[in-house]
């Protein structure tokens, strides 16, 4: 009796032990799969945050200069910037003289004829900056252009006032098929003796594409050293 008593504990105790170590070997088989289970999906999600994250970037800075851009430089005026690969310029800038002959404004033109977008960079040599200092006075004072929506700037690390205008009227008092935003930006040049005015008209419909352009330009806007 007390034999088989020993001979059943003794096969429990064999079932019992192969049973541990079978379970033992699963549990192995099991642990070795989920660390490349685990190492995959963090790469992946790795991944797909540093798309997501740059993509952010790129669209939140307007400094970011686009590729399909063109550069105006002009060694004798002293700047250059960036503008829209779809826009034009004008040939030939055109000229102010005296009747001494001297030049006393220049004025580049470039356009859109898509989106009927414009810009006039206009500088004046002679008493420029007096005509900067009137525009100031008027912006401080809230007075024509500056009326409303006006704001103080920086452009090319100088201080520069720019207006925003409605217009539905053109440079003749013609009526306008379209109403057009219109943005004045005002400041000295790098000697701080001339004035540089930009104006820029863009139709109401392409407000927000239009303003992110000429912004960009500004952001660009650089004096040559």
């Amino acid at each position: 009796m007390n034999k088989k008593i020993l001979l059943v504990f003794l096969l429990i105790a064999v079932l019992g032990a192969s049973a541990f170590f079978i379970w033992q070997e699963k549990l192995k088989q099991k642990a070795a799969t989920i660390p490349s289970e685990q190492k995959t999906d963090s790469t992946q999600n790795k991944e797909v945050n540093v798309a997501v994250d740059t993509t952010a970037l790129v669209t939140q800075d307007k400094k970011i200069i686009p590729s399909s851009t063109k550069t105006y430089s002009n060694t004798n005026l002293g700047f250059s910037f960036h503008y829209p690969a779809e826009w034009s310029k004008e040939v030939k800038d055109a000229e102010v003289v005296n009747l001494s002959g001297a030049v006393t404004s220049v004025e580049i033109n470039f356009n859109d004829t898509k989106s009927q977008t414009t810009l006039a960079l206009a500088c004046r040599f002679t008493k420029g900056s007096e005509l900067y200092q009137y525009a100031v006075s008027q912006f401080k004072s809230k007075q024509g252009w500056y009326a409303k929506d006006a704001k103080q700037i920086e452009v090319a690390g100088k201080k520069a006032i720019e207006a925003n205008l409605l217009s539905s009227t053109d440079g003749k008092g013609n009526q306008l098929n379209t109403p057009m935003k219109l943005i004045v930006v005002d400041l000295l040049d790098k000697k701080q003796t001339g004035e540089i005015q930009l104006q820029f008209k863009t139709p109401v419909a392409n407000t927000e594409k239009g303003i992110a352009e000429f912004n960009r330009l500004l952001s660009s806007f650089k004096f040559n050293d």
